[in-house]
């Protein structure tokens, strides 16, 4: 059995999700974000950006990623599914950690990973050309100041708190900051474990010290909860 306070996923992989699963991870009011310049980073192969572009109406909605630097289709899905199968692989071996009530079992968890891939494989490609998707290799962002009103980030910091160090997300969320002009909101906030990482403190007081603003944090509970107790999303505000 694997050690609950440590990571499963033993690298970062190349996994999407849902337009409707990223509404519960960020608790987002969908009429209230229609308008907002969004950044999903990183994104992945989530259709997020597909979604919110072709189907919901929100026209100003960009994803960055490292893995956008490639134009090859078949490559792309070739990593995000070899990564499919590593996440399978990890899961099964310790699926008492999680709920299954939505997904019911690795199977029909696999069969929604893919539905965001192929949606986000549709529109990659154009989606490049008209920058809705923007290399980009955190802590560091190539955008202006102030460029978005939202950013989401999904499924990196914090989580991976074993894998990407201290300076590692207090970069990338001085960098997150420092584009947005409104909320930087991060799922999850918490370790798989479901406790905050052991540095947290510390990073709030720095990213206020660093940014000499009176920034505000709120830790929500959100819909999304998928890893018991995994289910934290921190919203970031009052920095502008």
């Amino acid at each position: 059995m694997n050690d609950v306070n440590s990571l499963n996923l033993d690298r970062v992989v190349f996994i999407g999700r849902t337009f409707s699963e990223y509404v519960d991870m960020f608790d987002l009011d969908v009429q209230k974000i229609k308008d907002l310049e969004i950044l999903d980073c990183p994104a992945g192969s989530s259709s997020f950006v597909c979604e919110s572009f072709w189907e919901q109406g929100i026209r100003f909605v960009t994803g960055c990623d490292v893995m956008y630097n490639s134009r090859d289709l078949s490559n792309l899905e070739n990593i995000a599914s070899n990564d499919l199968k590593h996440m399978a692989r990890i899961l099964s071996e310790t699926s008492y950690y999680y709920k299954w009530e939505h997904y019911h079992n690795i199977d029909g968890l696999l069969k929604a990973r893919r539905l965001p891939l192929q949606k986000f494989l549709t529109d990659y490609q154009a989606g490049l050309i008209e920058k809705r998707y923007v290399y980009a290799k955190l802590p560091k962002l190539s955008f202006k100041d102030k460029t978005f009103d939202l950013v989401l980030s999904g499924n990196l910091l914090f989580y991976y708190h074993d894998v990407l160090d201290y300076e590692f997300h207090l970069q990338s969320i001085l960098e997150f900051i420092r584009v947005s002009t409104k909320e930087v909101r991060i799922f999850p906030v918490v370790t798989p474990n479901g406790k905050l990482p052991v540095f947290f403190e510390k990073l709030m007081s720095d990213l206020k010290r660093l940014t000499s603003t009176s920034l505000n944090y709120e830790i929500k509970d959100v819909k999304y909860n998928f890893r018991k107790g995994v289910n934290k999303m921190i919203l970031l505000n009052g920095y502008n």
